[in-house]
């Protein structure tokens, strides 16, 4: 958890509710360096923890409101980046606490600065969006509360407030038979579910490449994690937890909208996802100083733009097409440091560090 302290902590007019406010004082600049966000900001809840209650913990809506409404707050940021995934409401990228000076904790969470709210917005339109949303949410298995007629939860045209929705018990089932679906190949689902209890035949053991592919030991730590073709996104899930990085995943129309689902569900939340024809060059991917391109010649080739989007490390599997042609392909700019055959399909694995990085 990240903890920061703020001389600057005030409640801004128009900008605080119930139960949180808005903070975009100094004490920013820690948060937004802990999830690599320049523009991130911190929705801090009024009410503080209490001396042996975990964040995880905590209850959104104690103190103001009767106890069956409470909400847990890491299921609410759940939710939200459900729905944010959907472009309905604004990301947070991560949970922390503002300790003030007689050392008491308030949660706070790291959010994207949409601005202030327009008060004098069409209530209507207020009334039509929750309706849209608290129907997703009906259908993708979740709990929802009774309309919230108050404009201040719409804030440049996202819903900011989800306090009172929660997940159903079924909604694990049906997410998982959302990610089985989007992530199919061929005849059966391509990336195993990380932790889980996989009783679902996969064309790859996620577990098991993780290992063969020498992600959890690294020698050095990234900070930004790019997958191009990313399926499912258990690498991203992995290494953004694992690393404390920030991802970003490229993949089909298909698989995109379930990677970020899930890995709103477990908590990886600092991931961006992005729907890309893969065969072409991608505009506005960046640089990342780790790059995986994996598995993925035999449908894209060997693109240039996967070079350029390395800043250190890039780590290649090809098939057996494309092997020759690697080495001449990674020669200007890259050396091959590590080089091996995967434990499963036997393909080649090359780990190439970018020269003079």
């Amino acid at each position: 958890m990240i903890i920061f302290e703020a001389n600057d902590m005030t409640v801004p007019p128009h900008e605080s509710g119930m139960h949180t406010f808005m903070y975009r004082g100094q004490g920013c600049e820690t948060l937004r360096e802990a999830v690599q966000r320049p523009f991130a900001v911190g929705k801090v809840h009024h009410m503080p923890l209490r001396p042996d209650e975990k964040i995880e913990d905590y209850l959104w809506g104690q103190y103001y409101l009767p106890p069956g409404q409470w909400s847990c707050l890491y299921e609410t940021v759940i939710i939200q980046n459900i729905f944010a995934a959907r472009g309905l409401a604004p990301r947070i990228y991560g949970v922390g606490a503002w300790q003030d000076k007689y050392g008491q904790l308030r949660p706070v969470q790291i959010t994207d600065d949409l601005g202030k709210c327009d008060w004098g917005q069409d209530r209507a339109e207020v009334y039509a969006m929750y309706d849209h949303i608290t129907a997703l949410g009906r259908q993708m298995g979740m709990a929802v509360p009774g309309r919230d007629s108050g404009v201040q939860n719409v804030v440049a045209g996202k819903w900011v407030d989800f306090g009172g929705f929660s997940l159903l018990p079924e909604y694990e089932a049906q997410l998982t038979e959302r990610f089985w679906q989007g992530t199919r190949w061929g005849d059966r689902p391509y990336q195993q579910i990380l932790g889980a209890n996989n009783a679902v035949d996969t064309c790859r053991d996620m577990e098991a490449r993780i290992a063969d592919l020498g992600l959890d030991t690294l020698d050095f730590t990234p900070r930004h994690v790019l997958d191009i073709g990313c399926s499912g996104g258990q690498f991203l899930n992995y290494l953004t937890r694992h690393y404390n990085a920030r991802g970003t995943g490229y993949d089909t129309a298909r698989a995109i909208p379930s990677a970020a689902e899930y890995s709103a569900y477990i908590g990886a939340w600092n991931i961006d996802y992005h729907v890309a024809a893969l065969e072409k060059p991608v505009t506005g991917m960046g640089s990342h100083d780790l790059v995986l391109f994996l598995s993925m010649s035999r449908h894209v080739g060997l693109p240039e733009y996967v070079k350029d989007a390395a800043q250190k490390r890039l780590i290649v599997e090809l098939h057996s097409e494309h092997e020759a042609e690697a080495a001449g392909w990674l020669a200007d700019d890259f050396d091959i440091i590590r080089e091996h055959r995967s434990a499963d399909y036997n393909r080649l694995v090359l780990h190439a560090e970018r020269k003079h990085a």
